[in-house]
């Protein structure tokens, strides 16, 4: 799974793995080694929630997924879910984006079975 942040998004790619992960286990979860700590990162799907919500507790973001939503994204061709959620009481907004990780357009063919190709290449011809 790979996390990518701005200052108005957090965008998780999750390949073929990670989403087998969330629809049997219900999360998925990963982190990166940094001086002076971990960075955790994932997504857990919620049967107590009814649109997609993501929390910050210490060390660790987590993306908050409804059960039906999972279900539906993680059996299907779709290829992300999009959704945003209101930060502290000005008004502000963090986009949050899980999508389907698809091939490198410069060739990284490492974790290529990993991938859906397939699905990248229906998207192509759309």
């Amino acid at each position: 799974m790979k996390l990518r942040l701005d200052e108005h998004s957090a965008r998780l790619r999750l390949n073929k793995s990670d989403i087998k992960a969330l629809e049997i286990q219900g999360f998925v979860k990963t982190g990166i080694v940094l001086p002076g700590g971990c960075l955790e990162y994932g997504i857990e799907t919620r049967s107590d929630i009814e649109k997609v919500e993501c929390i910050l507790s210490g060390s660790a973001f987590l993306v908050l997924l409804p059960a039906a939503q999972s279900e539906r994204w993680t059996k299907s061709d779709d290829v992300g879910i999009y959704a945003s959620t209101p930060v502290g009481n000005e008004g502000k907004e963090v986009q949050i984006i899980l999508e389907k990780d698809f091939p490198c357009k410069h060739g990284d063919s490492g974790e290529a079975p990993n991938r859906f190709d397939d699905l990248a290449n229906q998207q192509k011809m759309q």
